[in-house]
């Protein structure tokens, strides 16, 4: 599922919509403020990754098998502070080549993938 939060647009939105290709309306999702999430992910023991390329443990070597929330911050400015001083680990996507950064989308999915990935091979999942 996912968590939204201090949203600055709509998730309604046309363009976000579209965007999502309609998978918006297929997965799960809620919106909250940082504070709240922060707060409830302490409280559930759900532990908090961090995404930052001003670290150098790479996503693949730290294990989310476990009850994790992954962190994205956005594009143009990143995470916020706040969520580095809660975070449980900061982790980062290793960039090859020239390119210095991806998309929020497509570093989520890499992420995503490897915690599917992870969970497989643990027998955590199908």
């Amino acid at each position: 599922s996912m968590v939204i939060c201090d949203a600055c647009t709509d998730i309604f939105n046309p363009n976000v919509v579209c965007a999502s290709v309609g998978t918006l309306f297929t997965t799960p999702f809620a919106e909250a403020t940082s504070d709240h999430f922060i707060q409830w992910c302490k409280a559930e023991k759900i532990k908090i990754i961090a995404t930052t390329p001003d670290t150098d443990l790479v996503y693949s070597d730290v294990d989310l098998t476990g009850p994790i929330a992954v962190v994205m911050g956005t594009e143009q400015y990143g995470l916020s502070d706040k969520w580095f001083e809660h975070a449980d680990v900061k982790v980062k996507i290793p960039m090859y080549g020239k390119a210095d950064s991806l998309n929020v989308a497509s570093a989520t999915s890499l992420v995503v993938f490897e915690a599917i990935r992870q969970r497989r091979l643990a027998g955590i999942i199908d």
